[in-house]
């Protein structure tokens, strides 16, 4: 319906014309009556406030001689008398510095606080003159106050000190002034739209009778002219515009008639000719029907082919792998949207283009690919993939191609394939190309797992190992204890048979001897087999090394092997059984002795102590590495077991690494190895510096390393 009536609004010329004029003289009306209103609210405002002020000042004037004189009586006589005309919501009243009302129009304000809104802005000596809400009738009032300063003349009765003695406030009601402007705004607005009306309707009257009337004349008479009649012709009324276009139109009509009948003249003269040519047509329009069937047979043709293209180039664009064709020339000629997104290589400037072009976004140069294998293969290319199969006269590949990916280059996937014309002969090639990093990765990352679960099989085998060693090794040290306690039982009583210089004395000496030597290996063996009750405490991991080195010093100074310290200082403390640990090194540094004594190298050895917080501040590290001769490949999964040892039978049993293994587990520390044979040997300590049940790490050997 709106559509409806704003179509018609825009073809209609009288619609248009009277809008205009109405809304014309409401804007005009409007704002003459918009500023008629501000002006009659101005006006009121200006005059209550010369109201308020003039009662104001005619107060201060009646009362300001019997303030000075103190004649208070006059004073209330003259308030009285000039606010007796106040009422309703009207007041005057006298205030002092501390806000009492002294002298009021109502009587019963008098003594009472003022909670006028701008009081204390007065009594600070400013004059107030403006709109508000009387607090106690919550009314509107136009107040005006004013300050009452001290003059000199008052200073006998108030000193001098006040600046403002009180302050007079006088409120006029206002809300018959917001009436009465509202009745005259009222009136105005009813008043404009009456004058709109009237105004309106004698414009659109005049209009309509002076132009749009004569120009719905000039309409309808075109209309005739258009069905063919002529005689439609307009009485002109008047000399102004209207009247000169209606003279115009006339003359028009009558221009029409002579000109159309030099056409008809004409027609019929064309009529004859158009007779002749219409033969001549028929003869023509014969040979080109002939003709159009034969180009329509090859137009149906050439789509067919446009078509089966247009349909190829559709499976090659939209294929999910990356694609591109050349043809017998080597220029690319089709180069699909997945190619685009893989190289970065827009198809429209790559198109056409040869030499090699096609290889620049894989490799970064011009080289031959996959796909010129189908024209010459060349055993020096083929060498460059990884992995080349061929299938009849087709070739599948893998390779690493750098520049894809905006140089990031991925792991791909290739096959080419010749294309052949209806005649079987080669006319081109196709590779599509797959990106397989993912695919890579994944078996990277199972070859990876694969080889963990090796690992963590060799560490449960050798942790199987160590229990059953250990529970073997309590077996034999208690079946052997036994038995040696009694025989050095026996050889010492025998010796007491014997002189001190008796030869058989020193044969039951050397006896005793390998018998504490048994016992030792034995004790050992108990240190190892059983679950030791550590000590634990809070430790610096320096004291136990500095404690082992003052053991072991002497020994390797005699064999100069120098010690390097690399001790950082301040470390955290761990939990840990001092003597346990001190045993630990020991250990390790009679272990390193004898690996750099095997080499017999008159200069000695070095063996270097490093300590370090680990990367993530959990544990410390303890790095022991010497000089020695280091430990064969062969071995370096076996040191640590029990009785393990490549040293002749007087250097030892094989168990110092075992129960360093053990010390270092019950701590819930970790042990690893790292040697080469002829290079030396490290070991790498991690202790945590909090202990806790659950961090209990195993220990992972590293190739390469020399027996212990």
């Amino acid at each position: 319906m709106i559509r409806k009536i704003i179509s018609v609004i825009k073809n209609s010329l009288a619609i248009k014309t009277i809008l205009v004029v109405c809304v014309t003289l409401f804007i005009i009306l409007a704002f003459i009556t918009v500023n008629n209103v501000k002006y009659n609210n101005e006006s009121m405002i200006e005059h209550e406030q010369e109201a308020a002020s003039r009662i104001a000042k005619t107060i201060l004037g009646a009362i300001r001689y019997p303030m000075l004189n103190g004649d208070q009586d006059e004073i209330q006589k003259q308030f009285d008398y000039l606010t007796k005309e106040l009422s309703g919501n009207e007041l005057a009243y006298l205030a002092d510095h501390n806000k009492v009302i002294r002298r009021s129009a109502d009587t019963s304000l008098i003594g009472q606080e003022s909670n006028a809104y701008n009081i204390s802005e007065v009594l600070a000596g400013k004059e107030f003159v403006g709109v508000e809400n009387r607090r106690r009738t919550n009314k509107q009032v136009f107040a005006y106050t004013a300050p009452i300063f001290n003059e000199k003349k008052c200073y006998p009765c108030h000193g001098s000190k006040l600046k403002v003695l009180g302050v007079l406030r006088v409120a006029l009601d206002w809300e018959h002034v917001i009436s009465s402007l509202a009745k005259n705004r009222n009136r105005n607005i009813v008043f404009s739209l009456i004058g709109l009306f009237l105004t309106s309707f004698l414009s659109v009257y005049f209009l309509y009778k002076i132009v749009i009337l004569p120009i719905r004349k000039l309409q309808q008479a075109m209309r005739n002219i258009a069905k063919g009649d002529f005689s439609a012709l307009l009485k002109v009324n008047t000399d102004d515009e209207v009247g000169e276009l209606t003279q115009r139109f006339n003359d028009m009509v009558g221009d029409l008639q002579s000109l159309l009948g030099q056409i008809k003249g004409q027609a019929d003269l064309e009529f004859k000719k158009a007779e002749e040519l219409a033969k001549l047509n028929l003869d023509l329009r014969i040979e080109i029907q002939e003709r159009q069937k034969i180009e329509n047979s090859l137009r149906d043709s050439e789509q067919k082919i446009r078509s089966a293209h247009e349909q190829l180039e559709q499976i090659i664009e939209f294929l999910p792998d990356a694609t591109f064709v050349i043809d017998k020339d080597k220029k690319v000629i089709a180069w699909n949207r997945a190619i685009e997104e893989m190289t970065g290589v827009k198809k429209e400037d790559i198109i056409g283009q040869g030499d090699y072009a096609y290889a620049v976004p894989f490799y970064g140069e011009r080289r031959p690919v996959l796909t010129d294998f189908i024209f010459d293969f060349n055993q020096n290319d083929a060498s460059r993939y990884q992995t080349l199969i061929k299938r009849g006269n087709t070739y599948v590949a893998e390779t690493f191609v750098p520049k894809v990916f905006s140089g990031k280059g991925a792991y791909v996937w290739a096959i080419t394939a010749p294309l052949f014309d209806s005649s079987g002969v080669l006319i081109g090639a196709v590779e599509s190309v797959r990106d397989i990093t993912e695919r890579k990765k994944n078996d990277e990352a199972l070859h990876d797992a694969y080889f963990k679960l090796q690992q963590t099989q060799n560490e449960l085998i050798q942790s199987s190992k160590m229990v059953a060693m250990g529970q073997l090794a309590a077996g034999v040290s208690h079946e052997l204890n036994q038995p040696l306690t009694g025989i050095r039982g026996y050889l010492q009583t025998m010796m007491l048979d014997f002189d001190q210089n008796s030869p058989n004395r020193s044969v039951f000496q050397k006896i005793i001897e390998q018998i504490e030597r048994m016992d030792s290996i034995i004790r050992n063996i108990r240190l190892f087999a059983r679950k030791s009750v550590f000590l634990l405490e809070e430790i610096d991991i320096h004291k136990p090394i500095q404690d082992a080195l003052a053991l072991m010093g002497e020994q390797l100074k005699l064999q100069s092997i120098k010690v390097n310290l690399e001790l950082e200082p301040n470390l955290d403390r761990i939990t840990a059984d001092h003597n346990q640990m001190q045993q630990v090194f020991i250990n390790l540094l009679t272990n390193a002795r004898d690996a750099i004594e095997t080499l017999g190298n008159p200069e000695g050895g070095s063996i270097t102590i490093k300590s370090q917080r680990s990367a993530d501040a959990k544990n410390i590290e303890i790095f022991f590495e010497d000089s020695g001769c280091g430990i064969p490949s062969e071995n370096i999964d076996f040191i640590f077991n029990p009785f393990f040892t490549t040293k002749s039978p007087s250097g030892g049993i094989g168990l110092g690494l075992s129960i360093v293994y053990r010390i270092i587990e019950s701590h819930g520390g970790s042990i690893r190895v790292v040697s080469f044979p002829g290079q030396g040997t490290r070991f790498v300590i991690n202790l945590p510096i909090k202990k806790t049940e659950e961090d209990k790490h195993g220990v992972t050997a590293t190739q390469n390393t020399c027996s212990r």
